[in-house]
């Protein structure tokens, strides 16, 4: 059965910074954080704060929502000053699904905390009322673009962007898979922080510090 939505099937191409959206960022405690990285528990939550903080401060503009999963994560990320959902449910998925049943706005943009190119999030073109942007890997969905009020369930881990255009599909929702966009390029295991962060350092923004 099709799955109608009340969002507005968008005519032309719009920014995403012009769509009438929420905005939902995940966020795992810095205990859990960036565990691929294979770093110290001390580097691991300071590796978790540049990179959030860093997301954050460029989607500012959107006024995102923190989702976490409880109230020591949603302490650590006071000094952001953005509105955090505390969700008790059993992981990010299930908090996440809840979260995007309490928006109210056409659109949720779902983004990954851990954003290489945040700055470039803003100007990202849409034409579907769906779109998964892949990783740089081509398995994950560090930004995903969904019409508000669908019984939706969220797949993020392993081969999430494969599992959210299978489901997309299956439930005959329009949208689009985008691949090789900079702007969902995420921090998926040291290699890539590595490189993030010597580019943060040779270029205009330093890496935040860890508060």
């Amino acid at each position: 059965m099709r799955v109608i939505s009340a969002a507005p099937k968008v005519a032309h191409m719009a920014r995403l910074r012009d769509l009438d959206l929420t905005v939902l960022i995940p966020v795992k405690s810095p205990q859990l954080g960036k565990s691929r990285l294979k770093l110290s528990s001390v580097e691991r939550a300071d590796a978790s704060w540049t990179l959030v903080s860093n997301t954050v401060h460029h989607l500012a503009s959107l006024h995102p929502i923190l989702v976490v999963n409880d109230h020591a994560t949603a302490t650590w990320l006071e000094p952001l000053g953005q509105t955090c959902w505390i969700v008790a449910a059993s992981g990010l998925n299930d908090s996440l699904a809840e979260a995007y049943r309490q928006c109210r706005s056409p659109w949720v943009l779902v983004a990954h905390s851990d954003l290489a190119n945040p700055e470039l999030v803003l100007d990202l073109e849409t034409d579907a009322i769906a779109t998964v942007w892949r990783d740089q890997h081509g398995d994950g969905t560090p930004l995903f673009l969904l019409p508000a009020g669908l019984e939706w369930t969220f797949r993020y881990g392993p081969h999430s962007s494969s599992h959210h255009d299978a489901d997309l599909t299956d439930a005959e929702i329009d949208h689009v898979v985008r691949d090789g966009v900079p702007a969902a390029t995420d921090i998926d295991n040291l290699a890539d922080y590595i490189v993030w962060h010597q580019r943060k350092m040779e270029g205009a923004e330093a890496p935040s510090i860890n508060p």
